[in-house]
């Protein structure tokens, strides 16, 4: 049998392969682009829209284009719990901090309807993020995991760890 690649393409071809089956979430991800944003809840009954030209952000039952509520302004990561009701607007800046960040900056902002049940700042939500590794764009931090519970709001830590916290008043969960 012919031999259709070098050595060298064989192990440039492996190493491509191997890259691209790393999951996307174990590499920095930058902050997301302006542009609207659809999420559903984790049983699909309820969805959220985020507007960027209508700087709005509407709660509908699945199949209903008549909003069930509403909140001013845009929200590009958005959570939405199983009641509908639960929402989490999260930090914007994917899943690394820059060098600059600062502890009082909103990192979640957990609703129950229209109105703000708790505002968590970078401090409160990850008290020794200051601790965590550095890349070379940032400290890694982790992702959202979102709801678990309809009133359980879920954070996995870069180290693997889990935060949850309680969507009615931003308090952890053990």
């Amino acid at each position: 049998m012919p031999k259709l690649f070098s050595r060298a393409a064989q192990v440039g071809v492996c190493a491509l392969v191997f890259h691209l089956g790393v999951p996307m979430h174990a590499a920095d991800t930058p902050p997301t682009l302006r542009q609207d944003v659809k999420v559903y809840s984790p049983d699909r009954h309820f969805y959220a829209v985020s507007s960027v030209a209508e700087n709005h952000t509407s709660v509908f039952r699945a199949g209903s284009k008549k909003p069930v509520w509403e909140l001013p302004g845009y929200a590009p990561v958005l959570y939405l719990s199983d009641d509908g009701r639960h929402l989490v607007k999260g930090y914007e800046g994917g899943n690394i901090l820059p060098m600059n960040a600062k502890g009082s900056e909103i990192f979640l902002t957990f609703y129950s309807g229209p109105t703000v049940a708790a505002t968590l700042t970078l401090d409160q939500a990850l008290p020794h993020w200051r601790e965590l590794g550095k890349s070379t764009s940032g400290r890694p931090w982790g992702d959202f995991w979102g709801f678990e519970k309809p009133t359980e709001f879920v954070l996995r830590l870069h180290d693997g760890k889990k935060l949850a916290f309680n969507a009615d008043t931003g308090k952890r969960v053990p």
